[in-house]
């Protein structure tokens, strides 16, 4: 189909259409399209030369990857499709709407009641956009516009996911940014963070996921779905190691945020309760005062004891006060065997 049937075919089907220059910016101001439907005769004085169409996001959403930042370029789409059929979602793969870019990129398109804005979900370490969404607020072009091919479905039968089965799509994509999302914050806990640092450093998480009903996704051992999921993936432990980094948004974890072990412990065993946490792992063991040593002795402690040492010192000879020396019953002399410093005898 050309411009013009695709845009009739797609306002048939409620979704809004708008032409748009080679450098992809619109014609007009296109607000007012987000809540409106263009009319039929204006559908057609827009398109009849063959402009490139775009649709208005909203109802219809995308996910864009966008395989020219990606260091593998193509190769992004080819991990984005491995990873998602590793884990458990093939059948949505093979559901969604598949379009090629004019830059080589991909875009998965569908229908979702559930509300969606446009999102970065995984950029490169110069903050490029890996895989976005576009939804709410912004628009997309589609085939037949120059350079776009549809490589699986058709206009007429846009697929409708339920807002689980997008946001899993949504969370492969968050699986593969480069630069390291936010750590969660905990509140200030003053003294309260060293059992939490020594949980860090001993913490067995895998185990603790399984305890609470996160089961392993794919067989690397990295990576985790959620509760009462058999499918997809909604976060990664040691990816970012020492990390649990979290993807989905149906969990007690924020989204995109990455959590140190202890503060697993707090959400999953204290409902969030940092100061509970901590006083339960303190009790636990962790972070006890490190035992004091003893002293180390002195010289007087590593001999003998004191009295020994007494009993081998020879005793000196008794002071005299001066006037004792200078009486002749003195102890010890006569006045007459003692000279003055001359050396003539006193009178």
């Amino acid at each position: 189909m050309n411009a013009l049937d695709t845009a009739l075919l797609l306002r048939s089907a409620g979704v809004a259409t708008i032409p748009v220059k080679p450098d992809k910016r619109p014609f007009f101001p296109w607000a007012k399209w987000q809540k409106e439907l263009p009319s039929e005769e204006l559908c057609r004085k827009w398109f009849r030369a063959g402009t490139r169409l775009a649709i208005i996001g909203g109802a219809v959403q995308c996910l864009d990857i966008d395989t020219k930042h990606a260091p593998d370029g193509p190769g992004l789409w080819d991990r984005y499709q491995k990873r998602c059929r590793d884990f458990g979602l093939a059948g949505l793969l093979d559901r969604v709407l598949i379009q090629r870019t004019g830059t080589g990129g991909i875009h998965l398109v569908f229908r979702c009641p559930a509300r969606l804005p446009n999102l970065k979900l995984a950029e490169t370490p110069a903050r490029l956009p890996l895989l976005e969404t576009r939804g709410e607020g912004g628009y997309f072009l589609i085939a037949p516009s120059p350079g776009y091919t549809l490589l699986q479905g058709d206009w007429s039968r846009l697929p409708e996911l339920s807002a689980e089965d997008r946001d899993s799509l949504l969370a492969v994509a968050r699986s593969f940014s480069e630069t390291a999302p936010k750590e969660a914050q905990p509140p200030s806990l003053a003294n309260d963070a060293a059992p939490g640092t020594d949980y860090d450093a001993r913490a067995e998480v895998p185990a603790l996921l399984k305890a609470h009903g996160w089961t392993p996704a794919g067989t690397s051992g990295k990576y985790w779905t959620r509760p009462g999921k058999d499918q997809g993936v909604s976060a990664s432990w040691d990816v970012i190691p020492g990390r649990f980094w979290v993807f989905s948004t149906s969990t007690p974890f924020e989204a995109n945020h990455v959590y140190r072990p202890w503060h697993v412990f707090a959400v999953l065993e204290c409902a969030g309760d940092f100061r509970e946490a901590a006083r339960r792992l303190r009790a636990l063991g962790y972070g006890a005062p490190t035992p004091k040593r003893p002293p180390a002795p002195t010289p007087a402690t590593a001999t003998e004891p004191a009295a020994a040492v007494e009993a081998v010192v020879e005793p000196l000879p008794p002071i005299y006060a001066w006037e004792a020396e200078e009486t002749p019953t003195g102890p010890g002399r006569s006045s007459s065997s003692r000279a003055s410093s001359t050396g003539v005898p006193r009178a």
